[in-house]
């Protein structure tokens, strides 16, 4: 019988390394205190990948693993919000009244005049000289250059504008009388939705979406980032090709979405190859650029994984003379408005979710995620997403998980697995010092009696004949022969524990989609 497989993955096991996040920066730490299970994945689609998201999954390059929460020093959780409920709070707002001053140039012109425009520009929605924007979108399109239609115009309200707004009010009360039922009082119809009207802006800031690529800009862009947010030294940061594997390069296969008609590639794309994010048409999921020019200089770039459920922020570096502009908080909010504007587009609507990576509670440079409300943990344990204030209190007494139950763990690793340090290809996580400082797996046997990670079935509770029949794999060895299911194969002690642990990891339904290459 035929089969389809979606994905070809080699399984990694369980693997330990120094940690990054309970270090100073530029620095790890000496013992391997960070356990986590991998797989390498060669060929993976957009589907398998989400699916593995929304397990605690994350990937490194083409390394995809799940940390071991009952047994690694810092406890990764999954972090996501909803881009459609996500609120700007107050230090996000002040965030953008400052980012707004920065490209006027309002700190060239002295700290006086920087107040007087935070005054006028803060003061609520439709106040003042100018309005504040009434989303996200509306913000970055009031600043961002328009490709088509040249920058947009910052200039007072005129009378149009006035008899424009009048007239949105009339039609908002009108088809909200005509949808309301009968009732003794009438309460106040919903606002009008003002236009954004900015200060006029000193500096250009624009951004473009592309695909994944690597350039000698982006890289030494990188490097300027590693040496001055992280500390690194000129040896410890990645070469060229590791920031490539690392940044420019994945295994998630380029798919469109699910349409009743077949979409137009080139509709989703302007002359410059870049995508666009604002057109009708559907665009591809897997690795995107989001690029960030101020004054037509490469400040920024944002590494995004696009997936059918999820835009999931993979890395963010920028020119470190540009701190002022405080452009990590920023692109978590121009981020959000690209989810935004990309579920929009047909056969996209399912894209709805911003997963910001892990989330770590007693790391603070980690923490500051969970100021984006409102956000929800993953619960390891039994794959639940909670809200993020109902599991701080849980995390808050140490447990790493189980806190969507009020049930949870220390996570402290038993001496057995303390003492476990295999190694796998793992290029770093952007906590560590090097993209392409992976090591060499190691072919020792791991203890039978392991304790699976949170999350992840028990191997010896798999029925031998279903694994013998229903999961197929491709021999290194052997490759003329095909795929085949294991009972035809060859492959016996380590390999075969490794595919049996992948299983386990992975679950039946996703692992009977996948070929094992051994």
């Amino acid at each position: 019988m035929s089969r389809s497989f979606q994905s070809i993955i080699s399984p990694v096991g369980y693997s330990s390394s120094t940690c990054g996040y309970c270090s100073p920066p530029g620095q790890r730490s000496s013992s391997k205190t960070s356990h986590s299970f991998g797989i390498w994945a060669h060929d993976l689609s957009a589907e398998h990948y989400q699916r593995l998201a929304d397990a605690g999954w994350r990937r490194s390059g083409s390394y995809v693993y799940k940390p071991d929460l009952a047994a690694t020093c810092c406890k990764q959780i999954s972090i996501r919000l909803e881009g459609q409920k996500f609120k700007v709070g107050k230090s996000g707002r002040k965030t953008m009244r400052r980012f707004v001053e920065e490209l006027r140039g309002a700190g060239e012109e002295g700290e006086a005049e920087l107040v007087r425009q935070r005054d006028i520009w803060g003061k609520g929605k439709g106040k003042g000289k100018y309005t504040q924007p009434t989303s996200l979108q509306d913000f970055f399109a009031a600043i961002e250059e328009n490709e088509d239609d040249g920058p947009m115009e910052c200039r007072p309200s005129t009378s149009s504008d006035l008899s424009l707004l009048h007239q949105q009010r009339h039609d908002l009360f009108t088809q909200w009388r005509k949808d309301s039922p009968p009732c003794t009082s009438t309460p106040r119809p919903p606002p009008p939705t003002y236009p954004p009207r900015l200060p006029k802006l000193k500096h250009k800031l624009r951004t473009r979406l592309v695909p994944g690529s690597s350039s000698a800009q982006k890289y030494a862009l990188f490097r300027r980032y590693q040496q001055g947010i992280h500390k690194e030294s000129d040896e410890d940061i990645s070469s060229r090709k590791g920031f490539e594997r690392f940044l420019c390069e994945s295994p998630v296969r380029r798919t469109f979405p699910d349409a009743s008609e077949d979409p137009d590639p080139s509709a989703a794309h302007r002359l410059d190859g870049a995508v666009n994010p604002s057109g009708p048409s559907a665009i591809p999921f897997g690795l995107y650029h989001l690029e960030w020019r101020l004054d037509d200089e490469l400040v920024a770039v944002s590494v995004l994984d696009l997936l059918p459920h999820c835009l999931s922020s993979v890395y963010f570096f920028y020119d470190p003379k540009h701190e002022k502009l405080q452009l990590g908080k920023i692109s978590v909010l121009r981020e959000v408005a690209l989810l935004e504007r990309i579920r929009a587009k047909p056969g996209m609507e399912e894209v709805k979710w911003y997963y910001l990576g892990f989330y770590i509670h007693n790391c603070q440079k980690m923490r500051y995620k969970g100021n984006y409300r409102p956000s929800q943990l993953l619960d390891a344990e039994d794959g639940q997403w909670v809200d993020l204030d109902e599991a701080c209190p849980v995390l808050d007494t140490g447990k790493g998980y189980g806190f969507s139950k009020g049930k949870g763990t220390m996570g402290e690793a038993s001496s057995m697995e303390a003492s476990i340090a295999v190694k796998s290809p793992e290029p770093s996580s952007p906590s560590s010092s090097s993209s392409d400082q992976s090591s060499a797996s190691d072919s020792s046997l791991l203890p039978s009696s392991r304790t699976p990670c949170p999350g992840i079935l028990d191997p010896a509770s798999l029925d031998p004949n279903k694994l013998a029949k229903q999961i197929y794999v491709l021999e290194s060895s052997r490759q003329r022969d095909g795929i085949k299911p294991m009972i035809l194969s060859r492959l016996e002690g380590r390999d075969q524990e490794k595919v049996k642990e992948a299983v386990a990891a992975l679950g039946w339904e996703m692992a009977r989609e996948c070929v094992f290459f051994v």
